[in-house]
């Protein structure tokens, strides 16, 4: 699930045909408005162009999508049309189109598997979220990374073996675990934890990091240990899910603004941000929480920036390290660091 954000070269004549290819007028009548399919095209082309750049395998995630707005849900993207949907249109892009009375609140960012596995992304529009057309990209992308997380049952049996859920059948507790944020002596240990990673990663690029980064993951351990055993496993894999998708997110921001061009009806939309803009902001909001390490004030929230920190930590002295990333799961030291 996604908290408030942060978040290749088209030919021309893909560019100039993108909007009219999604402004298509069709027979059978869907409540998608022109915009929404715009936004919703532009994800899809983003995620088809820069995916598997950022991370193996995760284009072959599906990437079905619920969006919910004030009076219908509307499901897209997929191959199925679950119980209680009725069919919509065929889009150019996003595919077959199915629709049903709404059901989840307006203001959804989740990524759950509502109708069985694969998972579905579950959002509301921009505008009932409280997000700007960009941001609503990055959120959208930063939850289909969640989809290729989330894509098998392993990933499920996993979770429960972490015996953190008390009973909770919801997945609530992965945003609630009482996590003890308000500890003192742990805010002091993560703030040094948090400002040694953000020093190792302003170092300029070429500057050999092993040294810096074999003392980071020792310190890293030694934080663990400060936790007691169920707490361990909360943070380590909020550090994996979380943490690695807002790094993906970041990386999909860097991607866009390199190549990608938004079709003209995208980049003259009120409140449309360039990618390159999106990603330095991404950037520099990332270095301002992980300089300004608040654990009782951010909470989980905090997880999520050093865990993308540890990611682009990983990127630069271990290269190889997305196909240990699920081997096992809910946990992002290198293995040296974990045999203590």
């Amino acid at each position: 699930m996604a908290d408030p954000p942060r978040l290749f070269v088209l030919t021309a004549a893909l560019v100039l045909g993108l909007v009219p290819r999604l402004m298509a007028t069709e027979t059978a009548k869907t409540a998608l408005s022109d915009d929404q399919r715009l936004l919703l095209g532009a994800a899809r082309e983003i995620a088809d162009s820069v995916a598997d750049r950022v991370w193996p395998g995760w284009g072959r995630a599906e990437f079905e999508i619920l969006l919910v707005t004030a009076e219908r849900e509307i499901l897209l993207g997929g191959s199925r049309r679950p119980k209680g949907f009725t069919s919509g249109v065929v889009l150019p892009v996003l595919g077959q189109t199915a629709e049903r009375p709404r059901r989840f609140p307006p203001s959804l960012l989740a990524t759950m598997p509502a109708f069985g596995l694969p998972p579905t992304v579950v959002l509301g529009t921009p505008e009932a979220t409280g997000l700007g057309p960009t941001q609503w990209l990055q959120v959208l992308l930063h939850e289909h990374f969640h989809q290729w997380q989330m894509r098998d049952p392993g990933y499920y049996e996993a979770t429960e073996g972490l015996d953190l859920a008390a009973g909770d059948t919801t997945g609530r507790w992965m945003l609630e675990y009482a996590f003890p944020y308000d500890d003192e002596e742990l805010g002091r240990s993560w703030a040094l934890l948090s400002r040694e990673l953000a020093m190792l990663l302003r170092r300029p690029r070429g500057e050999d990091l092993a040294p810096g980064a074999a003392v980071f993951w020792r310190h890293y351990g030694d934080y663990e240990h400060q936790l007691r055993p169920a707490d361990a496993r909360y943070f380590g894999f909020q550090l994996w899910q979380e943490g690695v998708a807002r790094f993906v997110e970041l990386r999909v921001a860097q991607e866009a603004a390199a190549g990608w061009v938004p079709p003209l009806a995208l980049a003259g939309r009120p409140g449309f941000e360039d990618f390159s803009t999106a990603a330095r902001a991404a950037w520099e909001e990332l270095f301002e929480e992980l300089e300004t390490p608040d654990l009782a004030g951010r909470r989980r929230i905090s997880f999520y920036a050093v865990g993308a920190g540890m990611a682009m930590l990983l990127d630069r002295t271990e290269p190889a390290w997305k196909g240990r990333y699920e081997m096992p799961r809910f946990t992002l030291a290198p293995a040296v660091s974990n045999a203590r």
